[in-house]
């Protein structure tokens, strides 16, 4: 007769060779498959400190210009290094170059506008939402200028750089 027991018996050797054997094929098939290939962005020189009118801030959109801007409460960020979000694949690529103070207030992406802002229409919790918004963004992008209506005068910089 058979002696089952005997044939399904685990030796030592048997343990290392399935430890070996289930390190191989999660290396070789899982691991790799999750690692993606480093691409290292390629460095975007920071722009002068300037205002801008709505007009010169839409090109400041990551596809028209590689620098991708957007406006707050009357100020204007560098939010380049924060592509994957702003950028031209991001979840809020509707706010790159444009005034983003009511879709952010609001948290509705939707309400960005391409006409001058006067906030009509706001409630204070959403005003205040916006600033939050804005205190946030200056704590981690550049400050570029303001946001100026046409014809306004802009402030001189002194070539000063947009970064921290």
């Amino acid at each position: 007769m058979v002696d089952f027991a005997a044939a399904f018996e685990i030796t030592f050797t048997d343990v290392l060779l399935l430890v070996f054997l289930a390190y191989f094929i999660y290396y070789k098939f899982i691991k790799q498959r999750d690692e993606e290939p480093v691409q290292h962005a390629r460095k975007i020189e920071p722009l002068p400190k300037q205002d801008m009118t709505l007009e010169a801030l839409r090109k400041y959109d990551g596809v028209q210009d590689d620098h991708i801007l957007l406006a707050i409460c009357g100020k204007i960020y560098d939010m380049t290094r924060g592509r994957a979000f702003y950028g031209p694949d991001g979840p809020y690529k509707k706010l790159a170059g444009h005034d983003a103070t009511r879709a952010l207030g609001t948290m509705d992406v939707e309400k960005v506008q391409d006409t001058w802002d006067d906030l009509d229409g706001m409630t204070e919790a959403e005003v205040e939402e916006a600033r939050e918004w804005a205190g946030n963004l200056s704590a981690k992008y550049p400050l570029v200028g303001k946001l100026i209506k046409e014809g306004e005068e802009k402030e001189d910089y002194g070539g000063a750089l947009a970064q921290f």
